[in-house]
Parts: structure tokens; sequence; C-alpha cells
């Protein structure tokens, strides 16, 4: 199971946060052509990325929303704990906007909960409680079980996601697809 036992840490020879790639985005905001960047969730981000998955993620995702998972306060406390839980491997990323106010914090476009998985391991180590959550983990399970990511690329650890989620209103600023890469983790 995934936990703060697991084999794997993060290279101490990779900065931490660190900024992955920087970009201009395609269409005007209030005039003017926002920069965004790519970087590490920073400890001190973590809460506001759980916030911020709860608030969008859990309203928008496919399976969230057809389970109407917000109306479980249970299974949203799970999802919350999961997030939590997975932003320790410090792998998980996001996209900031540079804040247009110059005395503004940079705002929070996406994240995506990016961790480690080990081929013996669960997911995450919490206990699965709420009955719409526990459908969208059998889901994922049966998904999984249909072709061994392990065994097909011939690796113990893998790069896995527990959600990504992209603000309404920065879908596609970015044309070359290069941050999409680097932002999913094909990097």
């Amino acid at each position: 199971m995934l936990d703060e036992t697991a084999n794997w840490t993060r290279p101490q020879s990779v900065a931490f946060p660190k900024v992955w790639r920087r970009f201009k985005g395609l269409r005007e905001i209030n005039g003017t052509v926002p920069s965004f960047w790519i970087q590490d969730i920073p400890e001190n981000e973590r809460e506001n990325v759980v916030n911020f998955m709860t608030d969008g993620f859990c309203k928008e995702e496919t399976l969230c929303k057809s389970l109407g998972l917000l109306n479980d306060p249970e299974s949203v406390e799970t999802l919350r704990k999961a997030w939590r839980l997975v932003l320790l491997d410090n792998v998980g990323l996001a996209c900031y906007m540079e804040n247009l106010d110059p005395n503004g914090k940079p705002i929070l476009a996406a994240a995506n909960c990016t961790h480690i998985k080990k081929c013996d391991e669960e997911e995450v180590n919490i206990t699965i409680t709420g009955s719409k959550v526990q459908q969208i983990f059998a889901t994922l399970n049966v998904l999984m079980d249909e072709k061994n990511a392990f065994e097909f690329l011939e690796t113990d650890f893998l790069l896995s996601a527990l959600g990504l989620y992209v603000l309404p209103q920065f879908r596609g600023q970015d044309s070359d697809g290069v941050s999409v890469v680097v932002f999913v983790g094909y990097v």
C-alpha cells in the first residue's frame, strides 16, 4: 500500500518544489495573455490543492458527478484523505497562472495528484468509506485488472494519479501540447 513507509522516495538531487515548464496562454484574460507555469505542489499548498480538488474534481469528474459523490460526505472525506496521503510523495503537480495584480498570489489553474504506486500495493493506504467512493474505486480496480501495467512495462514502480482537474476558464490555454504531456506525467 502507498504510505509514508513505501520504498520509493524522491531523489534529493531533484529540486523541490521544481518548476517544470513555463508557457504563455492562448487566450486573453481581462485583456492580457496570461503566463502559466507547472511545478511540484509545495507542502504549504497541499491543503489548498485538496480543497481545489474537492470543489472541482468531485463536482465535474464523470464518475463523481454521475454518482452524486458530493452528496456523500463520507466519500468526500475519503477522497480528501487519499489526496493528502498521495501528495506526501512530492510528485503532485500544479499549474499556476501569474496573477495580473502585482500584489496578488499566483492563481491555481490545475492540479494533478500524481504519486508513486508500487506493484504489490493498493492505490492508497486508507480505509475506503462512503458508498460512492467505494463504487468509484471498484470501477477503477476492474479497469486496472484488465491490463497489468507493471508487467507490461516490466517495472516495480509507476507514476499513478488520483485525479487531474483544470478549472474550466483555463482549459485549452496551451497549443503545443507540451504542457499537457508534462502535466499528466509523461516526462
